[in-house]
């Protein structure tokens, strides 16, 4: 949901003028939303046949760019690991946008790592 859709929403509800419990805990719950930092997404890419990463604006799936790093917790994110042969099989609770985060990171790691040694 972005900021204008929630501040709608509120909006709506305090002119309402509906106190029920349930409507006065989605009214805090919206405000609290509000007071975080929400960043949306610059762009997203894809990597094309050719290798190369592209800006996607036709509405197809593509990886999210932000301007400052996005923070995901690690906790529970990884369901379970297996070898077949030479690879590492990981699945991962949740979607496409987990796995491809879970990647991201293992990737960044093995970077670090590598410079490190």
């Amino acid at each position: 949901m972005t900021k204008e859709v929630m501040k709608q929403a509120l909006d709506a509800l305090n002119e309402s003028g509906l106190r029920w419990p349930n409507i006065v805990e989605a009214i805090k719950a919206l405000k609290e939303a509000l007071k975080q930092e929400q960043v949306e997404p610059v762009g997203k890419f894809a990597k094309f046949t050719d290798g190369i990463w592209r800006e996607v604006t036709d509405g197809s799936a593509g990886v999210p760019l932000y301007t400052t790093p996005q923070t995901k917790e690690w906790v529970g994110l990884m369901r379970g690991v297996r070898v077949e042969g030479n690879s590492v099989i990981i699945t991962v609770n949740g979607g496409n946008d987990e796995a491809r985060f879970l990647c991201e990171e293992l990737i960044n790691e093995m970077a670090i790592y590598k410079e490190k040694t």
